[in-house]
């Protein structure tokens, strides 16, 4: 556990597939979490208001795009996938989902991501990432492809509210 103490100003901004995970684990107690994207007004919160730290993760692209294509990929229902399609509302209001239990749940109403990597990217990241190369025909519908993964934003369109 991270030994550091934070004030009540410090925000952790959680991005998609970055560690935020692994980071919460350490540094959960009296920090603010955005995820995915941040409050609009977070970015004047931040310049003007009682927010006045910033902390975000980084991770290496690559293994950004591998975690956000696995991920979704586990988690997104199938055709004939035996688990409980949607959420289970729990006492107190929580709700229990694919995100928090993939074994038991998958996440529905992503029919067509799911069958783009299912189908077309054979469940491998590679052979996404191979139609995602310079020289490929495939590059264009790829392209697109990508663009359809949840979590595959760049960090600067994650960033954006900051410019």
């Amino acid at each position: 556990k991270c030994g550091h103490s934070f004030r009540e100003d410090t925000v952790v901004f959680h991005i998609g597939k970055g560690g935020g995970g692994t980071l919460m684990k350490h540094l959960a107690i009296g920090i603010k979490w955005v995820h995915p994207r941040p409050n609009p007004s977070i970015n004047e919160l931040i310049q003007n208001g009682p927010l006045r730290t910033l902390i975000f993760n980084v991770r290496d692209p690559v293994d950004r795009f591998v975690s956000a294509f696995n991920w979704r990929n586990a988690i997104l229902c199938h055709p004939n996938d035996e688990r409980h399609r949607g959420q289970k509302k729990m006492k107190g209001g929580r709700k229990l989902g694919a995100t928090r239990r993939p074994d038991e749940f998958c996440k529905k109403g992503n029919e067509e991501e799911a069958a783009m990597l299912r189908e077309t990217y054979q469940s491998n990241p590679s052979v996404m990432a191979e139609a995602l190369c310079h020289d490929s025909p495939l590059r264009p519908s790829a392209e697109q492809d990508f663009s359809k993964v949840h979590h595959s934003t760049t960090l600067t369109q994650w960033l954006d509210f900051l410019v």
